[in-house]
């Protein structure tokens, strides 16, 4: 029995893990970005995971392609999972076959002493991680420094970067268990699961939206029920048979992504049908450019439904004098146009032609997030986050969203959660802490008698508004709530029982409407600073 169970790779591998957000197989890799590690010669779809005795020859192994790299250890942390079912075995050195060989629960696999290796089905979240372990400080300290950029949690240990040389070093007395090893890592025939093939870009992409639409929850409480909705999509044990609502404002701008996301079929709209085309075209496109080009050949192509050849065929020939520059119009007066004049019997495809206006209009996420428009509502704004998330994936938000307290490390846990649930496989993560929401978690729904939350009020309208006297309409609206058995004599109150309360409300319309004011500021808003205060305030 081991207590101590990792992954084994090599840093450039790790810095992939972290820009993707999740720890994946080598299937997930771009191109020939992957360099040969444990995983290389185990299914496809599962990531080896060894006892301390068997890391040796894995590590040798991560070093294989070129001798410069450096190896590096990721320790799991089994308590992190609820439910899983895995492979495992032990390698036999005799005969270089795997024996004991089981299916069976995590739980199960790494509380026995016949095992040696497990296979992990892919993909893992980041919070599954107990520590990451490096040779010296040199290798660990631009590691460090990487995750950070990525990864900001309340929760992150100091001890979570470790270095510990001694489980870099062959020992003679592990020379038996490096047979083992050695052998489990060239002895992929014998491994007794199926391959598991695994559709990666829409994990990325389920992480992309869930982070932009985060991002865009300051502007309202319409686009934090969008942003709660498709997060919940990942636990929804439904996906992938059923369909989405469309009754409210955010259910209906919401709902073609979903369908994307949760590959309906049957309840599919001619709207899902369009988007799912180019979705799917966009994803696998990195130059601005080809993906115009690639737009406009799907406007015109077989792919369009019946109802929207015709509006599909003149918004071509619009995006087409965008890029030839002939337009005779400036952007922000075409996107105007779109908004308040047409299209104005279908709202699904105006919602459309608005995005992928915008596409040709800006060719950067985050010049696109900060991009302000006298005409833009909160859901343009829930719109861009949602296509624009879809399209550019996780890796392609800006490092300030990242940043964002927590945010990160739930969008790892939502993406492995979506790749599991999608693929019918019964794996429960546990969840990480969630990053708080503007609306709903600082600001309260109900009006407050919290004194702490008033004291967290206060300081948020000082912070928001420091020339208050510039202000008219406050962003605070104060009450006294009487008692329910009170008595009045001469124009004055006599409480009869009880005490009168003082209740606070933020006005959130006026909230609202200040935070799409602020879009075009020069940096990417953080909630950050708003976090820290309402943990000092509340604690």
């Amino acid at each position: 029995m081991s207590n101590h169970w990792y992954i084994v790779t090599n840093t450039e591998n790790l810095i992939h893990f972290i820009n993707y957000g999740l720890i994946i197989d080598k299937q997930g890799f771009a191109s020939s970005s992957y360099l040969t590690d444990a995983m290389k010669e185990t299914p496809l779809g599962y990531i080896p995971c060894f006892t301390a005795e068997c890391i040796s020859s894995a590590l040798t192994k991560a070093k294989i392609e070129d001798p410069n790299l450096r190896g590096c250890l990721l320790e799991i942390d089994p308590n992190q999972i609820n439910n899983m079912q895995a492979w495992g075995g032990l390698v036999n050195a005799e005969n270089s076959t795997i024996d004991n060989q089981a299916s069976v629960s995590i739980d199960t696999l790494m509380h026995v002493n016949y095992i040696n290796c497990v296979l992990l089905p892919a993909p893992l979240p980041f919070n599954l991680i107990k520590n990451i372990i490096f040779q010296d400080k040199e290798t660990c300290e631009p590691i460090k420094e990487l995750f950070y950029q990525n990864f900001h949690s309340w929760s992150t240990k100091k001890s979570f970067f470790t270095i510990k040389s001694s489980l870099f070093n062959k020992s003679k007395k592990n020379t038996a268990q490096d047979s083992y090893s050695n052998d489990l890592l060239e002895s992929n025939h014998n491994w007794q699961p199926s391959p598991r093939h695994l559709n990666y870009q829409r994990a990325f992409s389920y992480g992309g939206a869930l982070g932009l639409l985060y991002y865009q929850t300051k502007n309202g409480q319409e686009t934090t029920k969008a942003f709660e909705t498709l997060g919940a999509l990942a636990g929804d044990d439904n996906i992938n048979t059923g369909s989405h609502d469309r009754s409210s404002s955010s259910d209906s701008i919401i709902a073609p992504f979903m369908s994307y996301l949760a590959g309906f079929q049957s309840s599919k709209t001619g709207i899902d049908t369009l988007y799912q085309h180019l979705i799917d075209e966009l994803i696998l496109v990195d130059d601005h450019g080809v993906a115009c080009e690639l737009i406009l050949s799907e406007l015109k192509s077989e792919h369009v439904p019946e109802q929207y050849k015709e509006k599909c065929v003149k918004l071509s020939k619009s995006l087409e004098r965008i890029i030839d520059r002939t337009a005779d119009k400036d952007p922000e007066t075409i996107l105007q146009i779109i908004i308040n004049e047409l299209y104005t019997e279908d709202i699904d495809f105006k919602h459309f032609a608005f995005l992928i206006t915008l596409f040709f209009l800006r060719d950067h996420v985050e010049t696109l997030l900060k991009y302000h428009h006298s005409s833009f509502t909160e859901n343009h704004y829930m719109l861009l986050a949602l296509f624009f998330g879809l399209t550019s994936g996780y890796v392609n938000i800006p490092d300030d969203i990242k940043r964002n307290y927590n945010l990160s490390l739930w969008l790892s846990f939502k993406m492995a959660e979506y790749m599991h649930n999608f693929n019918d496989r019964a794996i429960i993560f546990k969840a990480p802490v969630k990053p708080l929401l503007l609306h709903g978690d600082l600001i309260k729904q109900k009006p407050s008698k919290n004194p702490k939350i008033h004291n967290f009020y206060e300081w948020l309208d000082k912070y928001l508004y420091p020339n208050r006297e510039e202000i008219i309409q406050p962003l605070i609206e104060w009450k006294i709530s009487l008692p329910k058995r009170y008595t009045v004599e001469n124009h004055k109150y006599l409480i009869s029982k009880g005490k009168p309360e003082v209740l606070a409300t933020i006005d959130n319309v006026l909230l609202a409407n200040d935070m799409q004011k602020r879009i075009q500021a020069d940096e990417l808003f953080s909630l950050n600073v708003m976090t820290a205060a309402y943990k000092k305030f509340t604690k």
